[in-house]
């Protein structure tokens, strides 16, 4: 598993952004948040050894985990990111995101007609609650006190 942010920062645009584990972990290092900044790490996924094989190591790549993908102030950066995400087959991007209606907008490329056609899986983050609180009310009604309810 690898993580690669190649920008840093995000600006809340729905109640789900209440909680955000971004915003609260930028305000504990004194960072703003609302500053959305290209970051060093930027062509991680395509940065190679000496001898011609990629640093970032084939598999999972947790993408954008410190802002939220399609956010608008990146939108200059993306269409590189794409070109990164095409080159590097041998490896599953995985970012979650609020904006998913920007999606569209932002691929300039023909998409696949399947989402599991691709190296890049996404998961609206209304989906991904959806799914959490679903797991969570389950496990409540199952359990009580540490033990399995009859």
């Amino acid at each position: 598993m690898s993580m690669w942010n190649p920008w840093r920062g995000c600006k809340k645009c729905s109640d789900g952004c209440l909680h955000c584990y971004i915003h609260k972990g930028d305000y504990k290092r004194g960072i703003n948040t609302s500053d959305i900044v290209r970051t060093k790490d930027f062509c991680k996924p395509i940065e190679k050894l000496k001898n011609g094989s990629y640093k970032m190591k084939s598999g999972m790549v947790y993408l954008c985990f410190s802002s939220d993908f399609f956010i608008e102030e990146a939108d200059e950066w993306r269409d590189e990111c794409w070109k990164m995400i095409r080159e590097r087959q041998d490896c599953t991007f995985l970012f979650l995101t609020k904006r998913i209606d920007r999606f569209s907008v932002t691929v300039k490329t023909p998409t696949p007609k399947k989402q599991n056609e691709s190296n890049v899986k996404y998961m609206p983050w209304r989906k991904l609650w959806h799914e959490h609180f679903t797991q969570m009310k389950k496990k409540q009604s199952t359990w009580r006190c540490g033990k399995r309810a009859a």
